[in-house]
């Protein structure tokens, strides 16, 4: 089909097409004699022997995929090898998710099609009579910025698939419309580079066009790409539940052609490319998800996403073992680039109703201002016609993860039992939570608890807690801490547990040296920093008379503790010890106000002037910071050394302006071990080549040539 804009060469394409075709030739396996592999020309009668004397356990069908003639499926299975094979890129290591292996907890079932309830994935999509695979694999990562943004359901974003195919591909030479791209993924380098639109702005059309943007619409841009290491099962599971969908290349053959259902399973599952992740491929396709345990059984299975529509496979997936068809040896992942960490940890503790009430928009205002990165919630209680999702979301944000410590015994009435839920609500994932029994109290439910992977190495277990009340239940209050204890040092032990801990929530001491204080204080460190308000008051009930909140570290938490910076001016307030939190003396200009309630606070929007002494608010908010993120290692010194000669030398670092004509070996000097990177025209995309990149350290001499693609590594010679 011809196209309505310029090839990038007929020599090209013909060469293209001619591997295209070598790809779709038999593939010699390295099988037992029991096993019969399956061929390019199987019919479906062949298939199903074969399914049968394999012992596998699917099923196959007549498709429009599986029905296209040789030719057609020449130019339809589109993954080629390139012919100039580029240097080995940073893009071509592990990267940053080499941080979380070993550290994530890898369930036995994982699905982006609902998780948590929630479906961060859109709809399946069909790329037609075009070799386009590539495009649908890659605008996947729409999954990625998905999950790194909290947009799900009916929010989910949904990129454009023909923005890649007929935009991006006008500015790289490894992939091209409807022709179909080569193993290097210059499709996600475009994602990094450019960036993509929406759906809405280009929408798909099977076949060749040209690019409708004189300008480019509002792109987002991806921060990296990389590649996990081949026919590593775990490391794929941690990249898919750690960075969103990953895009992935399988070799379709017949029998992976005609599946229609059940748990795909063929013979060629050797990645034995050089590279490992150039071994041959003919089709890009996105895994979403596993199931160690399928009904099937026989082993663990992906859910693999395929852009043929929803007829083919599985209302269009397929559940494939997972070494079949190739489908561990090219596995990339996209990173979107979050916002930056907190400088400090953030940790609040709030009391968020009272008997018989309801959590209401005061507390959401206050958090919303307060910002916490953990919160630990008690009395969390809410209306019948709301959700915790939906509260979490409006008072922290979409990307935060919650635990609700409920007891369905304890439904709602008014006027009945009052369910007086402890909960905790995190920024960072929460690993594994549960209840812990109170014994002693008389409402329920239990201690709530939460381990949270915070970023780094070291984990924190939350306690949300609230002790009996009144000056009667001393000695019960005594228990209750005792209780905690025994939990806290029980799963210490039980889990190996050797990170942070935070105990928080309402205890309704009277002072600060009640008997339960005492007992907290043998295994934490309730008294060493206690925050206070701004005119120094400590209390937190409603008339500022009672120390009943708390939040209590353990040491090795607590030796990180710093100075709470809060408010919107600049510079913020400090509270060296942390702050008791009370809308009517937050101000720093006045010891008093005559502020009405509903007067806004200027330096803490949205809270309002009354929001901590409501109806509703039995006590202020307590906030301590803790400084658990390391500074960043400084960067080695970089001296650029101009070469001995007139002539101007292109820049190792991209610019917008075209390269300049190339000059006799020109040379860049750098003054440092040895690297790696991409010399490219950040306006055009296209890499410049021949760039001699030297590298000097105490020992080493080295350097590197850019390939055609603007790839270098100076470890090369």
């Amino acid at each position: 089909m011809k196209r309505s804009r310029s090839y990038k060469s007929a020599g090209t394409l013909a060469v293209i097409v001619f591997m295209v075709s070598v790809i779709c030739l038999p593939v010699t396996l390295a099988v037992g004699v029991d096993i019969l592999p399956f061929e390019s020309d199987d019919t479906l009668e062949d298939i199903r022997y074969k399914i049968d004397h394999n012992g596998y356990d699917f099923t196959v069908e007549h498709n429009w995929v599986f029905d296209m003639s040789p030719h057609e499926k020449a130019s339809f299975f589109s993954r080629y090898r390139p012919l100039s094979p580029r240097l080995h890129s940073v893009h071509d290591e592990i990267g940053p998710l080499a941080e979380h292996l070993g550290r994530k907890s890898l369930p036995a079932n994982f699905d982006w099609r609902d998780y948590n309830g929630r479906s961060y994935i859109g709809s399946i999509r069909d790329q037609g009579n075009c070799g386009s695979c590539y495009a649908f694999a890659a605008a996947a990562a729409e999954g990625t910025y998905n999950w790194a943004t909290g947009r799900y359901d009916g929010a989910r974003a949904d990129f454009s698939d023909a923005f890649i195919a007929f935009c991006l591909s006008d500015h790289y030479a490894g992939f091209d419309g409807c022709i179909g791209a080569n193993y290097d993924y210059d499709e996600l380098q475009a994602l990094i580079d450019y960036g993509i639109c929406t759906e809405t702005e280009y929408p798909y059309s099977d076949h060749e066009q040209s690019c409708p943007f004189g300008v480019y619409p509002a792109l987002t841009q991806f921060q990296s790409w990389h590649r996990v290491p081949c026919e590593n099962i775990d490391a794929i599971k941690t990249a898919i539940m750690t960075y969103g969908v990953v895009d992935v290349a399988v070799y379709a053959g017949t029998a992976f052609q005609g599946y229609d259902y059940g748990v795909y399973e063929d013979s060629n599952t050797t990645c034995d490319g050089s590279p490992c992740y150039y071994t041959i491929s003919n089709h890009a396709v996105a895994l979403i998800g596993w199931d160690d345990s399928p009904p099937e059984g026989g082993g663990g299975v992906w859910i693999l996403r395929n852009s043929w529509g929803t007829d083919w496979g599985e209302s269009g997936y397929m559940r494939i073992r997972y070494t079949s068809a190739v489908v561990t040896c090219a596995v990339s992942y996209l990173v979107y680039p979050q916002a930056p960490p907190p400088a400090f940890l953030k940790i609040q503790t709030a009391n968020v109703s009272k008997s018989l009430t309801y959590a209401r928009e005061e507390s959401i205002r206050i958090f919303q201002g307060m910002d916490p990165d953990v919160a630990l919630l008690q009395e969390w209680t809410i209306t019948a016609n709301n959700t915790y999702r939906n509260y979490v979301d409006e008072a922290f944000g979409t990307e935060f993860y919650y635990y609700l410590g409920y007891d369905p015994s304890f439904p709602d009435p008014v006027g009945q039992s009052w369910a007086q839920n402890n909960g905790i609500v995190s920024r960072w994932e929460i690993q594994t939570a549960g209840g812990w029994e109170d014994t002693v109290g008389s409402s329920p439910p239990d201690f709530a608890w939460a381990q949270i992977d915070l970023p780094g190495d070291t984990d924190l277990l939350a306690v949300s807690v609230h002790l009996k009340a009144g000056e009667s239940e001393t000695a019960h209050r005594v228990e209750q801490a005792e209780l905690i204890k025994s939990y806290v040092e029980d799963y210490i032990v039980s889990e190996g547990f050797a990170g942070y801990i935070i105990v928080a929530g309402d205890l309704n001491t009277e002072n600060q040296n009640e008997w339960c204080i005492q007992t907290f204080a043998t295994f934490l460190e309730p008294t060493n920093h206690r925050p206070e308000d701004r005119l120094g008051d400590e209390n937190t009930n409603q008339i500022r008379t009672r120390p009943y909140d708390w939040i209590m570290p353990n040491q090795l938490l607590d030796d990180l503790h710093t100075t709470l910076y809060i408010g919107d001016v600049v510079p913020q307030y400090e509270y060296d010890d942390g702050l008791v939190f009370d809308s009517h003396v937050f101000s720093r200009w006045s010891d008093t106000t005559t502020a009405g309630p509903g007067t806004p606070l200027w330096n803490l929007p949205p809270v309002l002037y009354g929001d901590s002494h409501s109806s509703e608010m039995d006590h202020m908010g307590v906030m301590k910071a803790f400084d658990i993120f390391p500074s960043p290692t400084p960067s080695p010194s970089v001296t650029a050394t101009p070469p001995p000669t007139a002539t101007p030398t292109p820049s190792v670092i991209p610019t917008a302006s075209p390269p300049p004509t190339p000059q006799p070996t020109p040379t860049v000097e750098i003054i440092m071990g040895p690297i790696q990177g991409r010399v490219y025209d950040r306006e055009t995309g296209a890499g410049i080549a021949n760039i001699y990149v030297r590298a000097l350290g105490d020992s080493i001499v080295s350097a590197g040539i850019s390939d055609s693609q603007g790839y270098y590594n100076t470890d090369l010679l």
